[in-house]
């Protein structure tokens, strides 16, 4: 797993692809990186929180 700094995470997003949810984070570049250990809706909303604690 790539280590990315948390000033360059902008937030976090999901998009459905074969009916199938895949959450990953925004960056400020305009990229994208997957979560792919992020398995289900309960462990993005963790995910989710954890981001609002540290304010992005």
């Amino acid at each position: 797993m790539d280590k990315i700094p948390v000033v360059q995470i902008e937030g976090i997003e999901e998009r459905v692809s074969f009916s199938k949810k895949i959450y990953f984070v925004q960056l400020k570049n305009g990229k994208t990186r997957d979560l792919l250990e992020v398995k289900s809706e309960s462990q993005f909303k963790e995910v989710k929180k954890l981001l609002a604690d540290i304010k992005l």
